[in-house]
């Protein structure tokens, strides 16, 4: 390739390099050998995929929990911290004191 465009090998797979990096091209260098092979999507690793699931799984599992402890919490502790969702209006109707 270098050959093709007329520059010296070691910048070419250089460039070559920095665009694999880069997500520019989708493919490897071989430097040893001269290669360089293209493909025409990303290959897809089973581990990054079964990583992707087990992590949603987990964030299931922790709203699960969080809403396991907020109903938690409303059912039993609100009652028994007898908190008000009202409020109280004066004796005789009118205002504070009764006067």
């Amino acid at each position: 390739m270098a050959d093709v465009v007329k520059l010296d090998v070691a910048l070419v797979e250089r460039k070559l390099s920095q665009m694999i990096l880069d997500k520019k091209f989708l493919g490897t260098l071989d430097q040893g050998s001269g290669y360089l092979i293209g493909y025409e999507s990303h290959p897809v690793d089973p581990a990054y995929t079964g990583t992707l699931e087990l992590l949603g799984g987990m964030g299931k599992v922790v709203m699960c929990a969080l809403h396991i402890t907020v109903c938690t919490f409303c059912t039993f502790l609100v009652p028994a911290l007898n908190f008000h969702t009202h409020t109280h209006k004066p004796a005789g109707g009118g205002p504070a004191g009764g006067v």
